[in-house]
């Protein structure tokens, strides 16, 4: 079936990069990354999340990751994993 979708620049000059690299079309690499994000369910994605310091060893003292996220950045982040605590 043809359609017509539009691409970011980078994102088509990679996809020709590799159909040309895979010896494939880029008829062939888009229609493989569809199938594969269409075949992963839903939020199955998890990424990894490092809360950044400067120059001291964690959060202040009294400061939890809790408090710093609204209630639907929490939910969101309730799937992933959970990190050891430090001993204090």
């Amino acid at each position: 079936m043809r359609t017509t979708i539009d691409i970011p620049d980078a994102i088509l000059t990679r996809a020709r990069e590799r159909a040309h690299a895979e010896g494939t079309t880029l008829r062939g690499v888009v229609t493989e990354a569809l199938r594969s994000a269409l075949d992963e369910p839903p939020g199955s994605r998890v990424e990894e999340f490092e809360l950044p310091t400067y120059g001291g060893n964690g959060l202040a003292a009294g400061v939890r990751e809790h408090d710093l996220f609204t209630r639907e950045e929490r939910d969101l982040t309730s799937s992933w994993p959970q990190r050891p605590t430090a001993a204090r």
